[in-house]
């Protein structure tokens, strides 16, 4: 045997499983408040996770087919901008669940933050598959629920931006975005 083929299956015999894979990194995430508390040791330790994933085999085309579409709901993320709901910074609330439903067949997604009292935020918009791996998107409404009133906003060309799945199976989305963020998310389809 080859020495080369010999080093590939003493790696194949030695490295984590998949699943073993996906345990690391959910108990990376465990305790950091979905990103919003990691520490810089804990962000790394994740981002690791993340990494050692994306270098196994996931889905070829994510963005072909209907593989993305369904109901996620975030885990983790180092947006900025998501961290002060997971903190209670806006309106003092609890986050009950942050999600995002994508249609690959409609070519729509809607991302969503529900918060405790029956308050939320919705933003829904066009999905343009740019890549195997990457979709665009800009916002063009947004929506305030508080209990059964709802408020609805058009947008012409509101926020967005792009999007890979950086790795993809039956239950698992690790996102990597324009602004760099890494986002970790599961299959929720309740």
């Amino acid at each position: 045997m080859a020495s080369s083929a010999r080093a590939s299956l003493f790696s194949n015999l030695f490295s984590p499983s998949r699943g073993d894979l996906k345990d690391s990194l959910f108990e990376a995430i465990e305790g950091t408040n979905s990103g919003a508390a990691a520490s810089p040791e804990e962000a790394a330790e994740v981002d690791a996770g993340c990494a050692a994933l994306e270098r196994r085999k996931s889905l070829a085309s994510p963005t072909a087919g209907t593989s993305l579409s369904g109901s996620w709901k975030l885990v983790y993320t180092t947006e900025k901008d998501v961290h002060p709901f997971l903190l209670r910074k806006v309106l003092g609330l609890p986050v009950t669940r942050i999600w995002q439903d994508i249609d690959m067949e409609e070519g729509r997604l809607i991302n969503g933050i529900d918060l405790a009292a029956g308050l939320a935020i919705r933003a829904g918009a066009p999905v343009e598959v740019q890549s195997n791996k990457r979709i665009a998107y800009f916002f063009d409404w947004v929506m305030v629920k508080l209990g059964p009133l709802q408020l609805k906003f058009p947008l012409k060309r509101g926020p967005g931006g792009w999007t890979e799945a950086a790795y993809l199976d039956e239950d698992l989305r690790v996102m990597r975005n324009f602004r760099r963020d890494l986002l970790v998310l599961v299959r929720d389809d309740e």
